[in-house]
């Protein structure tokens, strides 16, 4: 399933024919491998939270 390409300050995410991203800006016609400095974080982490959870047992020392 490929998703839409991400955009940000003029620069645009592609994906490349061997599978590897890349970014494009429209503007001045440069593309890169690198991300943007600016580019932002990606969005939706798969990352659990650490500790505070609703569900989560107090520890005592």
């Amino acid at each position: 399933m490929s998703r839409a390409p991400r955009t940000f300050g003029g620069w645009t995410e592609q994906m490349s024919s061997n599978g590897k991203f890349y970014y494009y800006n429209k503007k001045t016609e440069i593309s890169q491998w690198d991300k943007p400095s600016d580019w932002p974080p990606e969005t939706g982490s798969a990352e659990k939270p650490k500790g505070g959870g609703v569900n989560e047992k107090p520890r005592f020392a």
